[in-house]
């Protein structure tokens, strides 16, 4: 099975909202998805989810746009399909919500 990339949106969690202190810097960030259909069940079975940017997220701002894929060819490649929406975790806490804005490229 091939891994998709899918362009994105990643909307940061505030710091108030209990996001991260900052934006990340780097140009690829993983880290752990939660999506709808694994809402019971994610902290025992989350995808991890590899997002890379084209410019850092800390020169873009909030919003940033990049490429999303999951980080495992085994990963239900399926549900990154245009107009999705899923969440990033760092442990228990809520760093961002991603929308998938078109098919993989």
């Amino acid at each position: 099975m091939t891994i998709t990339s899918v362009p994105v949106e990643v909307l940061w969690t505030s710091p108030e909202e209990g996001g991260r202190k900052t934006i990340p810097q780097g140009n690829r960030y993983v880290t752990v998805s939660r999506f709808e259909e694994d809402r019971e069940t994610w902290q025992k079975e989350a995808w991890s989810i590899v997002l890379e940017f084209p410019t850092s997220p800390e020169i873009q701002g909030n919003p940033a746009r990049g490429q999303a894929s999951f980080l495992s060819a085994t990963a239900p490649q399926d549900r990154l399909r245009p107009g999705c929406i899923f969440e990033l975790f760092e442990g228990p806490r809520k760093v961002a919500t991603v929308k998938v804005l078109s098919s993989p490229r």
